[in-house]
């Protein structure tokens, strides 16, 4: 029943782009809000690792950096040392990788633009998901499908 649940999910693509659900929606969005702020001097990156910096690139004559990965500490030292050579940084990062690397992100003069929900690339089931699926607790059952994506700026002379 839960495959059966999953599968029909994960098939109805035109349906989550509607809802703009959909990745390509969602960095469609965040790509538009950067190109009616950024200058030439301006940097690009993804600080999450599962936001593919490739499927970003698609809206952008400039490169977009990946500096998030799957290993938190040499991702903190990436945002870090990414921000002290850049003086302005449009960024992606997940609710999660904001989380993990707060206390790097606390260093440096930063501003929400804006936020989506995007389905997960990895999903991570559980007993409590098992749980929520079978009370069909929508609430619980959506934070395991979907997460929370931010487009972030980061500017020294904000």
């Amino acid at each position: 029943m839960l495959i059966v649940f999953l599968a029909a999910v994960c098939s109805q693509d035109h349906l989550l782009a509607r809802a703009g659900l959909a990745g390509h929606v969602t960095l469609r969005r965040f790509a538009a809000k950067i190109q009616e702020r950024i200058k030439p001097e301006d940097a690009v990156a993804v600080a999450s690792h599962d936001i593919h910096e490739k499927e970003f690139q698609v809206y952008f004559d400039r490169l977009v950096h990946k500096i998030g990965n799957d290993h938190e500490g040499l991702t903190r030292w990436h945002i870090a040392e990414f921000f002290q050579t850049n003086e302005r940084v449009f960024f992606l990062i997940s609710d999660q990788g904001l989380e993990k690397c707060k206390d790097v992100l606390n260093r440096f003069s930063l501003v929400i633009l804006d936020e989506q929900l995007m389905i997960r690339k990895r999903y991570h089931f559980d007993r409590d998901f098992l749980a929520a699926f079978f009370r069909v607790d929508q609430k619980i059952i959506q934070g395991y499908l979907k997460e929370k994506i931010y487009l972030v700026s980061k500017d020294n002379h904000a």
